[in-house]
């Protein structure tokens, strides 16, 4: 697949929409935290501003360059793009049976409140 300029709607680019899935999300949170890292112990401007951009592109879940070639890792309506894995449907349990009769445990006796006196 080549690259073309003509494939950018650039007006497209500037419209925020969500368009960050959960695990590009993560993926650009560690990514990000490891470019601003190694930016601190290297000085490195470059890694500085990948960093920043990474890490704020995955809080915002907006990408603009997935929205200038209209790509998106999130699905519509904004529910995660990945399929997570859910619990298997149990079926409810039924109500929990009366104790037998006899087997019930009386109930504590309360105490009298003691009254101020003024």
């Amino acid at each position: 697949m080549a690259f073309d300029l003509k494939s950018i709607d650039f007006k497209k680019m500037c419209k925020r929409e969500l368009n960050v899935g959960t695990k590009d999300q993560q993926i650009r949170y560690w990514v990000g935290g490891a470019a601003l890292l190694l930016s601190v112990f290297l000085g490195n401007v470059f890694l500085l501003i990948v960093g920043v951009a990474l890490v704020g592109s995955a809080y915002l879940r907006w990408c603009p360059a997935y929205s200038a070639l209209s790509k998106s890792t999130a699905e519509a309506g904004g529910a995660p793009a990945e399929k997570e894995e859910s619990a298997p449907a149990v079926a409810p349990s039924p109500e929990p049976a009366a104790p037998a009769a006899g087997t019930e445990k009386p109930a504590p006796a309360r105490k009298p409140r003691a009254s101020r006196a003024k």
